[in-house]
Order: C-alpha cells, then sequence, then structure tokens
C-alpha cells in the first residue's frame, strides 16, 4: 500500500516563526500586507523599490517625446517660412506672423515686407508665386531651443531662410529670423 504524503498545514505558530520578509521584520499575515509589500530593489533589474520604468522603458517614452517635439517645431518652421515669404511677395498680411515672432523680429520682417512692397510700386501686377517648403532641417541646441533651415521654393527661384525657435512660458517663437 503506498501512502501518499499528506499537505502540512501551516498553523499560526509555523507562519510567526517562518523568515520574516515584509518591512518592520514581521511576517504579513494579512492579505492586505502582502499587496502592499514591495520587493527589494535588484541592481539587475534597473527599476526603484517604488516600481519606476525600468530604463529600456523610460529611454523609449523620452524618444518618443523627442520625436513629438521634433515634428512640432518642424511644422512651426515650415508654417513660419512660408507665411514670410509670402508676406514678402504680398500674399499675406505680415500681421499673421504676430503669434509667432518675437516684437523684434516681427518689426523687422514688416519692414522688410514695406521695401518689398514700396519696390513693386511701380509695376501694377501683384506677384502670384507659388510659394512651397521643399526642405526643413532642425537641430536642438539646447533645452526649448532649436534651430531650423528651410529651402522654400517659388516658382523657379529657391529660397533659404533659418529660424531659432525658443520656448518660453511654454509656447514656442521665433527669435530670430533670417530670409534669403
Amino acid at each position: 500500500m503506498s501512502s501518499t504524503p499528506e499537505p502540512r498545514k501551516i498553523t499560526a505558530r509555523r507562519l510567526q516563526a517562518a523568515p520574516s520578509s515584509a518591512p518592520g521584520g514581521r511576517h504579513p499575515r494579512r492579505f492586505e500586507d502582502l499587496l502592499t509589500r514591495r520587493p527589494a530593489a535588484s541592481p539587475l533589474a534597473g527599476g526603484s523599490a517604488a516600481g519606476g520604468a525600468p530604463p529600456r522603458e523610460r529611454a523609449r517614452a523620452a524618444e518618443l517625446e523627442r520625436r513629438a517635439e521634433n515634428r512640432q517645431i518642424a511644422t512651426i518652421a515650415r508654417l513660419v517660412g512660408q507665411v514670410a515669404f509670402e508676406s514678402l511677395s504680398g500674399l499675406r498680411p505680415v500681421a499673421q506672423l504676430s503669434r509667432w515672432l518675437e516684437p523684434a523680429v516681427m518689426d523687422k520682417v514688416r519692414e522688410r515686407a514695406e521695401l518689398c512692397h514700396a519696390a513693386r510700386a511701380g509695376s501694377d501686377a501683384l506677384q502670384r508665386r507659388g510659394t512651397a517648403v521643399t526642405r526643413t532641417r532642425i537641430c536642438r541646441v539646447a533645452d526649448g531651443v532649436y534651430e531650423a533651415s528651410l529651402v522654400v521654393t517659388e516658382r523657379q527661384r529657391f529660397r533659404a531662410a533659418a529660424l531659432r525657435i525658443e520656448q518660453r512660458r511654454g509656447q514656442w517663437r521665433v527669435s530670430a529670423l533670417e530670409l534669403g
């Protein structure tokens, strides 16, 4: 006759005698203690004892955030560059750039647009050019500071623009603009 060993019953006395792994040096006796008990931090695991994300996940989240910011900066650079060239050719009012440009840069663009309009005053034809941004390059200079360069096509003419975009009080603004 083969006898199967009977499972051992854990009594309260054995539970108290078991090695302690809970905070405060006592063994968790309640279900709530088991749920709130945190594992010790392991240098190989990479996570913190407080349950922080592993380094690989943090790096991935940071990379996704950086890519989203780069897309946002590239979009701002393209829009500002295209509107600036369209305002120089008389297709748009310069005031449409006021949300994106610092006051000193806005004054510079307004002055250049007035000079372009004065130069065209002799001819009655308004130059309707198909302005399109064909290339955008951005470079992160520091936290909250980017520089962008653009290649803009106006019919048969290629032009360049350089922008410095800075984040101030949570809003991206162009602090320097050079139009070629």
